[in-house]
This record gives structure tokens, C-alpha cells and sequence, in this order.
């Protein structure tokens, strides 16, 4: 006896890395990088908090071991290139490696 097809969304897997932590997560295709790092945040595998600007849309302003300040704002990277849009807006690609950095 077979099992009816099941129409299964297989979680898409990324790296994000804050100094020198590294972390693997997986989450379902289309999240956005805001969501991930939520979800991260009540499992306890990262620390972060910022604000959120009308208009504008939610500023990391410390994560893990990095916090704003001296004249340098948290920035994240993905792919090794500076990211064009905001956390809630970045929608993570299967094998994305977001780095965050103060610049």
C-alpha cells in the first residue's frame, strides 16, 4: 500500500556569522532575514534588538557581540556583498551566507 503524495517544502539552509560566531539555520524558502533572525532569537542561537523606523523598517543595532556605536552601524553582507535592502525585506536564497559587520 502506497502513502498518498505529500507536496513537501524542503527548508532552505543559510550561515550567519557575527565576529567570530557561526551559526547554520534552516528555514522555509521565502522568509525574510528579519524572520529568521526572530525565530533564532526565541530558540536562544543569537542575540540581537534595534528599532523600527516608519518608512523606513526595523535597524539591527546590536547583534552577538557587535553593537553600534563610534560612528559605525551595523551592515550585514550576503554573499560577500553589501546588502541593498533591510533585514525585513531581504528574502534568504538557499546557501546564503550573511556576515554582519560594523562600518
Amino acid at each position: 500500500q502506497q502513502l498518498p503524495q505529500q507536496k513537501s517544502v524542503e527548508n532552505i539552509t543559510l550561515q550567519i556569522i557575527v565576529g567570530d560566531t557561526t551559526l547554520n539555520l534552516s528555514s522555509p524558502p521565502n522568509t525574510s532575514l528579519y524572520d529568521i533572525l526572530v525565530v533564532a532569537r526565541k530558540n536562544g542561537e543569537i542575540f540581537f534588538e534595534g528599532k523600527n523606523y516608519t518608512g523606513l523598517g526595523f535597524f539591527v543595532e546590536k547583534i552577538g557581540s557587535l553593537t553600534n556605536g563610534n560612528g559605525k552601524n551595523l551592515m550585514y553582507d550576503v554573499n560577500g556583498k553589501e546588502a541593498g535592502v533591510g533585514v525585513m525585506d531581504y528574502k534568504i536564497k538557499d546557501g546564503d551566507i550573511v556576515e554582519w559587520k560594523l562600518k
